[in-house]
């Protein structure tokens, strides 16, 4: 039996910007929330306050207002070698 082939999807310039300035707001989000708040997210993840903080991610990242690079996203970019 042969292995079947995976096609790989194929992310533009665009696409990525977008899913780096998603990944920026939430972690700019989500540490702007108080502890209480975090715990509630990582403890559901489906819960009121991940949906908030989903909708408050949404309408920061498709806005045109500049995120600030802080945190947990500026290790990720570091890490990963990609700048925004």
């Amino acid at each position: 039996m042969a292995a079947k082939k995976v096609n790989k999807v194929k992310i533009d310039g665009e696409q990525l910007k977008l899913a780096r300035r998603y990944e920026i707001a939430w972690h700019k989000l989500f540490y702007e929330k108080a502890r209480f708040a975090q715990a509630a997210i990582v403890e559901e993840p489906h819960g009121r306050h991940a949906n908030e903080l989903a909708k408050e991610t949404r309408r920061l990242a498709e806005s045109d207002e500049d995120i600030p690079v802080t945190g947990k996203a500026e290790e990720y970019l570091q890490v990963s070698g990609k700048h925004y």
